[in-house]
């Protein structure tokens, strides 16, 4: 589902532009009041010179997507409004703009996206970055390292088990190390039991320190490892 959020080539009677009529100046004046639509409708200054440069006259109308739409709806929605409406139609993804103009398909609709969401990750990942980004992995898995010989015997053992089937090496010793900060806190089985249930800001509360990032699965997995590692015997 969209929203038709406005249609810049409605007439504007509060400033009189009768679109019947054409002269340079009530011209202009059309072209500011379609700016003045789009920026109400939360395009910017440079948004909205890149779609002129698609529709000079900015004669388009508006689709605000809503929550959960996927850009495969999105476009047949954009598609059936610029036919119905014999004009061009804009509306913003996750913040790209795409203009569909008269008689593009929404095939072509979802290949524009989807080429401007290529070329945005080909831009962000340069060589420099990915160099960066690989450093900082290398850095990180030392660190992690670091960490596995001081864990007790049993979360070494729960990471030597995992293997590579559940997070890889640094996403289970992140689980474990975690598990062990909790276990030391809580101390009790039933204790780590009562903090899982808790609200999320009051568990970082209890036990400041746990790692950033985790799922909903890991943040589970870590609590049972926990609350298994005060069970065990094998301490």
């Amino acid at each position: 589902m969209v929203e038709i959020i406005y249609k810049t080539n409605q007439s504007n009677n509060n400033n009189n532009i009768n679109t019947n009529q054409s002269s340079p100046a009530i011209d202009d004046s059309r072209v500011t009041y379609r700016e003045t639509c789009l920026k109400e409708a939360g395009f910017t200054k440079e948004e909205i010179l890149r779609i002129k440069e698609q529709v000079a006259n900015l004669n388009v109308n508006i689709l605000k997507p809503l929550g959960g739409d996927h850009i495969e709806q999105v476009a047949q929605d954009a598609v059936k409004l610029s036919e119905q409406t014999d004009s061009s139609v804009v509306f913003k993804f996750n913040g790209y703009v795409i203009v569909v103009s008269k008689g593009k398909t929404s095939q072509e609709v979802v290949n524009d996206y989807n080429a401007k969401t290529e070329a945005a990750a080909k831009a962000y990942w340069t060589p420099e970055r990915i160099a960066q980004e690989e450093a900082k992995k290398v850095d990180r898995h030392n660190e992690l390292e670091a960490i596995y010989p001081t864990l007790p015997k049993f979360f070494q053992d729960w990471i030597t088990r995992q293997g590579e089937n559940n997070y890889g090496r640094d996403g289970d010793i992140v689980i474990a190390k975690d598990a062990y900060l909790v276990a030391s806190t809580l101390k009790a089985p039933e204790a780590v039991k009562e903090w899982y249930d808790l609200d999320y800001e009051k568990q970082i509360e209890i036990v400041p320190g746990i790692s950033d990032g985790h799922s909903g699965f890991s943040f589970s997995q870590m609590a049972n490892l926990a609350y298994h590692y005060l069970m065990s015997e094998n301490k």
